[in-house]
């Protein structure tokens, strides 16, 4: 009978999250405002999303995120510590009110790839940045 109920109980939980409105479900889109965390932002405005993270910062055009299954890429421009703007690529996975993303910057003078991340963020959470040297 115990085998039974932990099947029936793991079929519910599966159903709950494959439901569409379940905080469980993969977001189809991205929340508005700002996602915070210690020493990460990630704000989604009307036609931008702008990332601060490590010191470092950058921003991505909204129109061309496309979520699947609760995760995304998108390419943009990115900061690194005070110093040139560079192409970069920011890829995140929504989980509920969760929003895990890491950003890949390619310095075009010396040719190198930096990562930055992964950072996790809470939608509608204010984020606590350091002030950078």
């Amino acid at each position: 009978m115990k085998v039974r109920s932990g099947i029936t109980a793991l079929a519910l939980c599966a159903a709950a999250a494959c439901a569409k409105d379940s905080p469980l479900a993969p977001a189809t889109q991205l929340a508005a405002g700002e996602w915070g965390a210690d020493r990460a932002q990630f704000v989604v405005g009307d036609s931008l999303i702008e990332v601060s993270a490590a010191c470092t910062g950058g921003e991505f055009p909204l129109s061309a995120v496309h979520v699947a299954d609760g995760q995304f890429s998108v390419a943009g421009k990115w900061q690194m510590f005070f110093g040139p703007i560079v192409p970069a690529r920011l890829n995140g996975v929504i989980t509920g009110n969760t929003l895990t993303f890491a950003v890949a910057a390619t310095d075009t003078l010396s040719n190198q790839l930096f990562e930055f991340g992964p950072f996790e963020v809470v939608h509608g959470t204010h984020a606590s940045l350091v002030v950078c040297p």
